[in-house]
């Protein structure tokens, strides 16, 4: 897979896939289509002033109609400047479970 951006907010999410879609060289409304999405609504969340937001279900289509994945990466920079205010959680016994049920595909 080739690396196509690195990105840290939805911003920059926006524009990595507007991007994208001129690379492409396709039209909004075919990404709707192509997507099943609701007519208007590529234009809605991907131009400069947004007026939608790609959500649950929008991102996953848009990413798979425009051949991309998302990768989570580790920012040890981050991390480090926020570790000090991370309190540990205490243990009662109850467990989180991923979004939706589903298990993340871990990287290697």
């Amino acid at each position: 897979m080739r690396r196509i951006a690195v990105i840290s907010n939805y911003s920059e999410l926006v524009a990595v896939l507007r991007a994208r879609a001129d690379a492409l060289n396709v039209s909004n409304l075919t990404l709707d289509e192509v997507a099943g999405l609701q007519s208007g609504y590529t234009s809605k969340c991907l131009s400069l002033n947004p007026k939608r937001n790609l959500g649950r279900l929008s991102l996953g289509l848009m990413l798979s109609t425009l051949g991309l994945k998302l990768a989570v990466l580790e920012d040890k920079e981050a991390l480090a400047r926020v570790r000090p205010r991370l309190e540990p959680r205490k243990h009662n016994g109850a467990h989180r479970r991923p979004a939706g049920g589903q298990q993340a595909t871990p990287v290697r």
